[in-house]
């Protein structure tokens, strides 16, 4: 390698450095251990979802208690509404009305800040941060954490 091919490579890996600490300072960190298993959000919407994505993406961690909306503890759909009211959208504090509240979309069609209706009786509710994945607050005492939108009983999804 030239002397000169050299001070190109190295320019482009301060580039990349750059790069790197911007996404980070935009997304995150990126994916590592069980309850941040992928990058959250895996890219970032921009607008009222963006806030929204990266607000529950704030939350990993933070355990889950029934009934609450932040900001050190979250239920299911105190997650979801806390997250949109980032983004300045009011949602009801119940993972039903929030399904009453929201457009019907398709899987196909679901993009980052949808959020994921399961069960049939509608008692469940994630934010879906994409690429196959949602945050939610599962059950009392557990942590915020990711998982796979498809593990569970969709019942359907929703737009804000």
């Amino acid at each position: 390698m030239t002397v000169r091919q050299r001070r190109v490579a190295c320019g482009r890996a301060g580039e990349l450095a750059k790069l790197e600490k911007l996404r980070l300072k935009v997304y995150g960190k990126g994916g590592g251990g069980p309850l941040r298993p992928a990058p959250c959000p895996a890219g970032y919407p921009g607008g009222p979802a963006g806030a929204a994505v990266k607000f529950a993406c704030a939350q990993i961690g933070k355990i889950y208690v029934w009934g609450a909306s932040g900001p050190d503890h979250f239920d299911c759909s105190g997650l979801t509404m806390a997250a949109w009211a980032k983004g300045g959208v009011s949602l009801p504090h119940s993972a039903r009305q929030q399904h009453g509240v929201t457009k019907r979309v398709s899987r196909a069609e679901l993009r980052a800040g949808d959020l994921v209706f399961y069960y049939g009786d509608l008692h469940y509710v994630a934010m879906y941060v994409g690429d196959g994945w949602v945050v939610h607050a599962s059950q009392s005492g557990k942590p915020i954490t990711m998982k796979r939108v498809d593990d569970g009983d969709i019942n359907s999804y929703g737009r804000v």
